[in-house]
């Protein structure tokens, strides 16, 4: 298996492999430290990014020859797409420069569209310089003390292309230092086009995986590449994904990148769902000896709940991108909404506002980890409730019952979704058993 990523997703790609020895967690600390440097580097040097999309390919070599007689206040950050259709790159530049005035004045005849990207950074350029050395150093730390680790031998390898040199293929390697190097280059141009080539061309590479969008995934069907392309962006499409690669042997069937790889099927969720909803907290004496509900273990639940939401999520019109849900109680000015992160594993948020003035009533998290104990924090914002609570400040077995409660209450709507109305978590005790 061949893993590869444009940007940010190269980090994120080495999920599917063992680069990170303890797994999504290990990406969860790379992705914070790089997104931390990055915006410090901005506060020092603002930049801003756009797409450039550029009438077929003739002259084309006329705006990056331009590009470099702009006294670095501009730079390509990436070459992504070259036909005779169109030719598009991403420009950075430091901020304040009007670039779709200064294109349209200068090509003219050439400019087909500018276009702004939601990206407040001004990455692959000198402009986040500062943050290189300081992300290489937080990265061989973790390699010199076990975090990160080399690939497989040949099993998965990891591609990647930053370079400005034509004449020099694309990095291609099991080693962890040479990995670093790479996702280190954050002011270094990406080359993608070049990069599917040498999968496609040198790998032999026949199908190619985007996760997370389709963007990418139009773009490569643009090159012109015979591949096999499959864009995954749901939960559920991301089971189904990783079940295919363990079907052919190219990753454990166990492997968490962001949705739980499940053997649990949607009836026996909701069973699983079904028993926490149920499960009076007034029954629980003794945290010491509290691991499950109803015979399922804490990392049952967590699935369970992924499931069911994947499940919702997949079925229903009124999903949003972003892993959002949304349902509301017109009657009662009430509004809920269900979201989790597929790139952090089992952190599920249950927010509950008044529909008229947008107010956030109740947050309830849910982080149920591969361990023992329940992750979670309330914040009950209601009059007459006032509760606020995390994990760590719980020291009481009262305070374990209100989380436990909420938790409870999560379930309980997630089951009743398709009903009308929303529960609120006082009205558990009186919901009908199922």
């Amino acid at each position: 298996m061949t893993i590869s990523g444009h940007s940010v997703g190269l980090p994120a790609s080495l999920a599917f492999s063992n680069f990170y020895s303890d797994g999504v967690q290990g990406l969860g600390r790379v992705m914070v430290q790089r997104g931390s440097l990055l915006t410090e580097a901005q506060s020092r040097e603002p930049g801003e990014m756009y797409a450039v999309l550029w009438k077929g390919r003739d002259g084309f070599t006329s705006l990056r020859d331009w590009v470099k007689t702009t006294h670095q206040e501009i730079w390509v950050a990436c070459f992504n797409l070259e036909t005779d259709q169109e030719a598009q790159v991403v420009l950075t530049v430091r901020q304040g420069i009007d670039i779709e005035k200064v294109l349209k004045d200068r090509f003219t005849s050439n400019i087909k569209r500018v276009i702004k990207l939601p990206i407040a950074l001004g990455a692959h350029s000198p402009l986040v310089e500062s943050a290189v050395r300081k992300f290489e150093s937080f990265l061989n730390d973790m390699l010199l003390h076990g975090s990160l680790q080399s690939l497989n031998q040949g099993g998965t390898i990891f591609v990647s292309d930053h370079t400005h040199q034509e004449q020099i293929d694309p990095v291609a390697s099991y080693d962890a230092a040479v990995i670093i190097k790479e996702l280190t280059s954050l002011n270094e141009p990406v080359r993608f086009q070049r990069m599917i080539m040498y999968l496609v061309n040198n790998l032999g590479v026949t199908d190619i995986w985007e996760i997370g969008s389709d963007i990418l995934t139009k773009m490569i069907r643009e090159m012109g590449f015979n591949v096999n392309l499959r864009s995954i962006n749901k939960p559920l499409e991301l089971d189904n994904a990783v079940r295919d690669l363990a079907n052919l042997g190219m990753v454990n069937r166990e492997t968490r990148v962001g949705s739980p790889i499940l053997e649990l099927g949607v009836n026996e969720a909701r069973t699983i769902l079904e028993a926490v909803a149920n499960f009076d907290e007034t029954q629980i004496n003794d945290l010491s000896s509290f691991n499950g509900v109803g015979g399922y273990t804490h990392e049952q639940i967590r699935d369970a709940i992924l499931v069911y939401f994947s499940h919702l999520f997949d079925t229903h019109e009124n999903a949003e991108n972003g892993n959002k849900m949304v349902k509301n109680d017109t009657e009662r000015d009430l509004t809920l909404e269900f979201s989790f992160d597929p790139y952090v594993s089992g952190v599920f948020v249950t927010r509950l506002r008044s529909s008229s003035s947008n107010r956030l009533l109740i947050a309830n998290v849910m982080s149920l980890d591969e361990g023992e104990e329940w992750r979670s924090g309330v914040d009950d914002t209601r009059d007459g409730v006032r509760i606020s609570l995390e994990v760590d400040h719980v020291n009481t077995l009262e305070d374990f019952k209100h989380l436990f409660r909420y938790a409870r209450w999560t379930c309980a709507n997630m089951l009743t979704w398709d009903s009308d109305g929303i529960i609120l978590p006082e009205e558990l005790s009186n919901r009908e058993r199922r």
